[in-house]
């Protein structure tokens, strides 16, 4: 037990106006969540190119949103990776 207070005891204070999340105990990102919704909505936006349509101008449109969704998981990863904390 008082291992557990001294744990408390170092913790700095964090001023709840500057956080608000510390009161409910939670203050973190969903870094699995942008990748799961990087990679879905590359799927999905890859499944809307054979559409049905005379023109296909938004093919260019898509595959550049793509490129950039990309883009920008893989830099996330490599930063990650080479992040100096975890």
């Amino acid at each position: 037990m008082a291992m557990k207070t001294r744990a408390l005891e170092q913790r700095p204070a964090v001023d709840p106006y500057e956080e608000p999340s510390v009161e409910w105990g939670w203050h973190g990102s969903f870094p699995r969540g942008k990748v799961i919704g990087g990679i879905a909505t590359i799927v999905i936006l890859l499944l809307l190119i054979p559409g049905s349509y005379e023109s296909r101008m938004y093919v260019p449109w898509i595959l550049g949103i793509v490129a950039v969704i990309l883009f920008l998981l893989v830099r996330d990863a490599v930063r990650r990776r080479t992040a100096w904390r975890r």
